[in-house]
């Protein structure tokens, strides 16, 4: 009788050990440098000419994550003298290893030691903009994709849910969300600014 028990606890313990998940995380870019400051905040966004009608929609996927994490998680680039860390453009994004057509595509290389994304969103509605907006900039912060159907970072995305969030939901900074991307970037202040479109 004990050693059934001792037999079915191991056999438990190893099951338990094969369940823990695994870390949402991107690694940092790598590139011909090494990002050392990859984790430094706030992260400067700016927008191509390509994606300017969608300014006002990038501004508030900027300032739902800056409310997820209690401080300024991203801010409008305007240091003419250098690039700024995140580029929104529109385009077409070709499938990728999603399975489904990708509506949304980050991509991110090392420029002078900081990492150096490029956000692609297509033209597509207004609310799947937001949405694609926010869960690019979820990966600019170095979050992988989730398993969770109600986070902005699940792999793929309902259209027909999009927008749906106040109310059921759907695609949204979660908690956990929030509590992985602060563990990424601990803080160093706490201030939070909306994000306006200029």
């Amino acid at each position: 009788m004990t050693r059934r028990f001792l037999g079915a606890l191991v056999a438990f313990s190893l099951l338990a050990a094969c369940a823990v998940p695994i870390p949402r995380v991107l690694a940092p870019p790598a590139g011909p440098d090494v990002c050392t400051s990859w984790g430094d905040l706030p992260i400067t966004v700016d927008i191509d000419k390509s994606a300017e009608g969608y300014r006002r929609q990038v501004a508030r996927a900027m300032s739902d994550w800056n409310y997820a994490m209690g401080r300024d998680a991203f801010v409008w680039h305007e240091d003419a003298e250098k690039p700024s860390d995140v580029l929104m453009v529109t385009g077409d994004v070709s499938d990728d290893d999603h399975g489904d057509r990708a509506t949304g595509l980050a991509a991110s290389e090392c420029e002078n030691g900081r990492p150096s994304t490029v956000v692609t969103l297509e033209p597509i509605d207004i609310v799947a903009v937001y949405h694609n907006a926010t869960h690019e900039l979820g990966h600019a912060l170095g979050l992988g994709h989730s398993t969770n159907d109600t986070s902005i970072m699940r792999r793929s995305m309902k259209k027909s849910l999009m927008g749906n969030w106040d109310t059921e939901g759907f695609y949204r900074i979660t908690e956990g969300d929030a509590r992985l991307a602060r563990a990424l970037h601990p803080p160093r202040g706490a201030v939070v600014s909306r994000v306006e479109a200029p």
